[in-house]
């Protein structure tokens, strides 16, 4: 197993971890009650995803923690936990959490936190593929209200922009599109060789796995 990843990209910090030191969840982890946001009446869902599933979290303090149920909150941009799901209330991690996973059947999605000096950028995303050149994805979501015409009701909806952005060898933090001309203007070398990759019958730019598979092809070139 790794140690923690602390690397300094230019003006971004990306802290990403392999690490795991305990499982001492009551005195260790020192979370901080926290109630969650109601969400009443919403139509989509604010959450990765809406169930609490048992993965892993490591926390800004090196600490690592397995078998702790997580919820991700994506209009909050926060990871809530449960020691067991017999607890009524959720809470937050009192050191900052810099990577959290969650099993998704034979897969798992790793989340990663940015500090980018940009407040606008910085939060949780998925990692997508991390190697030379590293895909992640952002989604982002909004609780948006709006009157009923006619009605002293509202309606509660969550709105989810997706956005994927690469971090090149240089360290440099970029957005990129699943588009074959954003991809190619993007990496901006061997150009000849992915555009030929991505146009091949296996690859749909649409499905994260195959978008993640180019970034790790066109590792493979440089």
């Amino acid at each position: 197993m790794k140690a923690i990843i602390n690397a300094t990209l230019c003006s971004m910090v990306f802290l990403y971890s392999f690490d795991s030191v305990g499982q001492q969840i009551m005195k260790d982890m020192n979370g901080k009650q926290l109630l969650e946001s109601k969400y009443v009446d919403v139509k989509g869902s604010p959450f990765f995803k809406d169930e609490y599933i048992k993965g892993s979290a490591t926390l800004q303090n090196k600490q690592t923690f397995t078998n702790v149920f997580l919820r991700y909150d994506q209009v909050q941009d926060m990871v809530f936990f449960k020691n067991d799901m017999a607890e009524e209330n959720a809470m937050t991690f009192a050191s900052p959490a810099v990577e959290f996973k969650i099993p998704m059947g034979t897969d798992t999605a790793t989340f990663a936190r940015l500090s980018t000096g940009n407040l606008k950028n910085d939060g949780y995303y998925q990692v997508l593929y991390n190697g030379n050149t590293t895909l992640l994805k952002k989604i982002r979501k909004k609780l948006v209200t709006k009157s009923t015409y006619g009605t002293a009701g509202e309606e509660k909806n969550i709105s989810s922009v997706i956005n994927y952005f690469v971090i090149t060898a240089a360290g440099k933090l970029l957005p990129i599109s699943p588009e074959t001309k954003s991809i190619l203007k993007t990496l901006g070398s061997k150009q000849e060789a992915m555009e030929k990759y991505i146009s091949s019958d296996s690859i749909d730019l649409k499905k994260d796995k195959d978008l993640a598979a180019v970034i790790a092809y066109y590792d493979t070139l440089t």
